[in-house]
C-alpha cells in the first residue's frame, strides 16, 4: 500500500461509502450473508437525501421532523415487496398520500425519514463525519482514507454509494475501473442542484389550486400531514425548488433564496392573508447534487468482480428513493 497505515486499523469483509438508502440496504443484505460490514458517512447521521431535520414549532412549541430531501418513498416494485412488508410490520414506515404535489400512495419513515436507514443499518459499524477521499488497493485488500489522508478502514469488498461526481473522483485513480468510471462521469453530467426549505404557517391555510404552475417551486409538501407529525396549531411545509431555478441562483445568499421561495409559496397558495413576518421559516438548504435527470437504469457494470469494487445509487436506477434501493439490491445480487 502507498503511505503509512496502522496495524490496528480495523478490517471488514465489506466497506460501504455512503449511508443513504442504497448503502444501508446493502449493509443489511450483506450482513444477512454473514459479512462484517462498515458504513462510512460524511455527514453526522444516516439517510443522505432521505435524511431528516428536527425543528420546533413556534406556535405549538412542539418538536417536529421535516424531510428536506426525498419527501417519501414508493415501494411498489416487485423486488421490494418483502422489504416493504418487513418495514410495515416493524412500524418503520407508514402509508402516506400527498394531495398537494402528487396523488399516488407512498410511504414515509416513522417518526422520520431516517428511521428507514437506521433500521436497515442494524448492527453494522457506522462511522460518521468521515469523508472518504481516497481509495487504494494492494493485493486483495482495499484501504480507504479520509480527506486528511488518514486511513479509516480496510476491507475485501468496497462499495461506493455516493453521487456520481463523488464516485468518479474516487474511481479516477483505480486501474481496471474504467467501465464504472465512465458510467459515473456520464451520470455526473446529468446531476442538478435544488434549494429546499421549511416554513410554518398558522392553521388553517386557505384552500388553493395545488396545480398552479410555477417555474420556481418543483414540489410543496405538507409535512404535518404525514403520520405522527401533526401539529394542532400550525402547518409545516417543505418547499423544493425546480432544478432550473436552482441552477440560475445556486450561489445567491440564503436570505435572498428564502425571500424568493416564500414569495412564490404565497403566490402559488394564494397565502396573502398572512404577512411575511408571521411565518417562521428555516434557513434554505442547498442540495448541490439534489436531483438526477436522464437516468438510464444500470444493472450491469456496477460490480467489478476482479477488483471486488461496486458502485450504487439512485443515479443508476430511476433517480428516486426506490431506485436507490433497487440499485443496492441488484449490486449485492451481482456479488454472488
Amino acid at each position: 500500500m502507498n503511505g503509512k497505515t496502522s496495524d490496528n486499523l480495523p478490517y471488514f469483509d465489506s466497506v460501504i461509502i455512503g449511508a443513504g438508502l442504497s448503502g444501508c440496504l446493502m449493509a443489511k443484505k450483506l450482513m444477512q450473508r454473514g459479512h462484517n460490514v462498515c458504513v462510512l458517512e460524511k455527514s453526522r447521521g444516516t439517510g443522505g437525501r432521505s435524511g431528516s431535520k428536527r425543528i420546533s414549532s413556534e406556535l405549538s412549541e412542539m418538536s417536529l421532523n421535516v424531510d428536506l430531501g426525498a419527501t417519501s418513498v414508493c415501494l411498489d416494485h416487485p423486488d421490494l415487496v418483502s422489504l416493504r412488508d418487513e418495514l410495515l410490520e416493524h412500524a418503520i414506515i407508514s402509508p402516506w398520500s400527498s394531495s398537494i404535489s402528487d396523488s399516488k400512495n407512498s410511504f414515509v419513515g416513522t417518526p422520520k425519514a431516517s428511521a428507514i436507514t437506521r433500521y436497515l443499518l442494524g448492527d453494522a459499524t457506522l462511522i460518521t463525519s468521515t469523508k472518504a477521499h481516497h481509495i487504494e488497493k494492494s493485493g486483495k485488500e482495499w484501504l480507504v482514507r479520509d480527506d486528511a489522508y488518514k486511513p479509516v478502514g480496510r476491507c475485501e469488498n468496497l462499495i461506493i454509494s455516493a453521487p456520481p461526481s463523488q464516485t468518479a473522483m474516487l474511481l479516477a485513480t483505480i486501474e481496471g475501473a474504467a467501465a464504472q468510471l465512465q458510467v459515473a462521469h456520464a451520470a455526473a453530467a446529468n446531476t442538478r442542484p435544488q434549494w429546499a426549505m421549511w416554513l410554518e404557517t398558522p392553521k388553517p391555510l386557505n384552500e388553493f389550486n395545488d396545480h398552479n404552475e410555477s417555474d420556481v417551486i418543483h414540489r410543496l409538501t405538507l409535512e404535518t400531514s404525514k403520520p405522527g407529525r401533526s401539529d394542532p396549531k400550525s402547518d409545516i411545509w417543505v418547499i423544493q425548488s425546480t432544478p432550473e431555478w436552482a441552477s440560475l441562483h445556486i450561489d445567491h445568499p440564503k436570505d435572498w433564496i428564502a425571500e424568493a421561495l416564500i414569495a412564490e409559496f404565497k403566490r402559488v397558495t394564494q397565502h396573502n392573508n398572512h404577512s411575511l413576518e408571521t411565518i417562521q421559516f428555516g434557513q434554505p438548504h442547498r442540495w448541490c447534487l439534489g436531483r438526477q435527470t436522464n437516468v438510464t437504469n444500470k444493472t450491469d457494470k456496477t460490480w467489478n468482480a476482479d477488483l471486488k469494487l461496486g458502485i450504487a445509487g439512485d443515479w443508476l436506477h430511476s433517480g428516486d428513493a426506490q431506485g436507490a434501493m433497487l440499485s443496492g439490491l441488484y449490486l449485492v445480487n451481482q456479488m454472488g
